[in-house]
């Protein structure tokens, strides 16, 4: 082809303007842009100079030489400068097909990439632990293994001390004869031992320190299934590190001495457990209270102090009580301990304990005991406690640190506080509608009235900055409130990076036993579930205050908190009869003001009630 013929190919592409190459010419290239409101092609000229199309004749001249050089055959023509019609297929061309077909197969062919063994049989050990019907395999994964002198990592011998201890299940060996026969057929309990030998032994070859917290766990449950309250113990308390010490734990020495009723020795367990830094839940004190309804003889029986200061106890760090724990404390009331303290006069005047469920009315009242519920609030320690969580975990989960920090000091400085309103809560409430938005009207209502109903008590908004800088704070009304507020030091912004729920529950609970939390929020998001639920619940009850509106936001009502709390309490009267009310715990889904008997009421009484 010719040089002349080659450039003339190019002519789509360039429009030259200029007779001579050596002058300068103009390169028009069409725009790929389409913009919607010129939908007329755009052409951009830019002048070009001889060095532009240097490099494209050169080349068209040297493939010019390397086909005169090879004769006419070489060139995709028909021998007279003209293109072929039509190409013709080369016998490279025409065996790509089948080529690229047989790499395919290849492909197809090759051997998937076989796991080594050991990892084989690592993932059948931790699989099979997920499931009950597949602990078994998780075994015969040890004993190949074994056979095939693969050494197992710390992690999978783990899994198996815990699986050959009951797993999930241990607790059903223990109370059951049946089931705990069962295991034992097995023989898996035995591999206890060679188990835990295992990991000694990999513990001494390495730095790694495979006997974690969950291998003293397992030899206690071990030790539980096999009636052995007082070696189940021992192994909770020789972990060497008590820091790492779980109520699980203890849980298997006190399961142990609950099956038999050794009221002694459980509340031995109840000590250790507290003496580890650790706070007893409803689980174990079921399994302490379990121990004392079993206990007939004199040896295993305690005192009924004793067993009120359990109760007691149980009442400041849980709330509602699970049915099965109901049935339990049922039981306590009827045991020996009981019925002896009742008729010596030491639990009241009367000889006898009555139990059974009731109702209370929205006032507190009990008709069954004749009684009133009290409101039971937090004491300054625990306010000092709960306020110190707040704080730690609004530090953690901000990213700035140092903005809690100056809220603390903000409070310090412009407080005290009695009436906290929850300033978004309020403003988004009943605003589902189509013109529905954040209402400033609604917090200016709700400052309002808490001024008026609480002069005493210095109310706070808080609102995340965001709040401010959004098209409704722009209002003139919604400005002239903000400053109004921020002028009367009332008024909080919480920064970018934080979570206002923080802020206004840290400055609830600092304003103490008289404050005051204005909000609807059901507080029951995962960042509420990281509050100590012995002070949290509790101090919800007391001081949270809900609000309703209208389409009018003047036409504002509050609900004031109950006027008694939802837990554990005991009743002294006058007389010396003494009444303990169990809050029971509500099915899910439960209208919370529907009547039900939801209450254990344990009273003493001459006669039938």
């Amino acid at each position: 082809m010719s040089l002349v013929a080659r450039l003339l190919l190019l002519r789509p592409y360039f429009s030259l303007r200029s007779v001579a190459f050596r002058q300068p010419c103009t390169l028009s290239i069409r725009s790929t842009s389409h913009h919607r409101q010129s939908p007329s092609r755009h052409y951009h000229h830019a002048p070009l100079r001889w060095i532009t199309f240097r490099p494209i004749l050169m080349a068209a001249q040297t493939q010019t030489t390397e086909q005169a050089l090879k004769g006419p055959a070489a060139d995709n023509t028909n021998g007279a400068g003209v293109p072929a019609a039509k190409k013709q297929k080369t016998a490279t061309d025409a065996g790509a097909p089948h080529a690229t077909g047989q790499q395919q197969d290849q492909k197809k062919k090759k051997k998937k990439k076989v796991l080594p063994l050991a990892v084989q049989l690592r993932a059948r050990i931790h699989q099979s632990a997920k499931r009950v019907d597949l602990h078994a395999d998780a075994f015969a994964a040890y004993e190949e293994a074994k056979r095939d002198g693969i050494k197992l990592p710390s992690d999978c011998l783990v899994t198996l001390l815990f699986l050959a201890a009951g797993g999930d299940q241990w607790e059903t060996y223990v109370y059951s004869e049946e089931k705990r026969a069962e295991h034992l057929e097995t023989g898996r309990l035995d591999k206890c031992d060679e188990i835990l030998a295992s990991l000694r032994e990999s513990s001494s070859s390495n730095s790694e320190t495979p006997m974690v917290e969950m291998c003293y766990t397992a030899l206690a449950r071990k030790e539980a299934i096999m009636g052995n309250g007082e070696a189940a113990l021992q192994q909770a308390l020789s972990l060497p590190d008590p820091l790492q010490r779980r109520n699980r734990c203890f849980l298997p020495a006190l399961a142990a001495f609950g099956k038999r009723g050794d009221a002694t020795r459980s509340l031995k367990v109840y000590e250790d457990l507290m003496q580890s830094g650790l706070e007893p839940g409803e689980t174990e004190f079921a399994k302490i209270l379990e121990a004392i309804s079993k206990s007939e003889s004199e040896d295993s029986a305690v005192a009924w102090e004793t067993v009120e200061s359990v109760l007691r106890h149980m009442s400041r760090e849980t709330s509602d009580l699970e049915a099965s724990t109901i049935d339990v404390l049922r039981d306590v009331f009827g045991s020996r301990t009981a019925r002896e303290a009742a008729a010596a006069g030491t639990s009241g005047t009367s000889t006898t304990w009555s139990t059974g469920l009731c109702t209370v009315r929205a006032d507190g009242y009990c008709e069954r005991c004749d009684d009133t519920l009290q409101a039971i609030d937090l004491d300054d320690g625990e306010y000092a406690e709960f306020a110190r969580g707040i704080s730690s975990l609004a530090e953690k989960q901000g990213k700035r640190p140092d903005d809690f920090h100056g809220f603390v000091k903000w409070l310090d400085e412009h407080g005290p506080f009695g009436v906290i309103i929850d300033a978004a809560n309020v403003a988004f409430y009943n605003q589902n509608f189509e013109s529905g938005g954040f209402n400033f009207s609604q917090i200016e209502a709700v400052v309002d009235r808490v001024s008026a109903d609480y002069p005493d008590l210095k109310p706070l908004v808080v609102l995340h900055v965001n709040r401010t800088r959004g098209p409704a704070a722009s209002a003139p009304k919604a400005r002239a409130l903000l400053q109004t507020l921020t002028e009367q030091n009332r008024f909080f912004a919480a920064p970018m990076g934080s979570n206002d729920d923080w802020y206004w529950m840290y400055a609830a609970v600092v304003a103490g036993s008289e404050g005051i939390l204005v909000s609807n929020d059901e507080m029951r998001d995962h960042l509420f579930n990281l509050l100590a639920p012995k002070y949290f619940k509790k101090w919800k009850q007391r001081h949270q205050m809900r609000y309703t509106f209208s389409a009018d936001p003047n036409s504002l009502a509050f609900e004031n908190p109950s006027p008694f709390t939802r837990c554990t309490q005991v009743l002294r009267k006058a007389d010396g009869s003494v009444s303990w009310m169990f809050p029971v715990a509500r099915a899910a889904g439960k209208d919370n003001d529907e009547d039900r008997d939801d209450w254990l009421c344990c009273s003493t009484t001459s006669g039938k009630r």
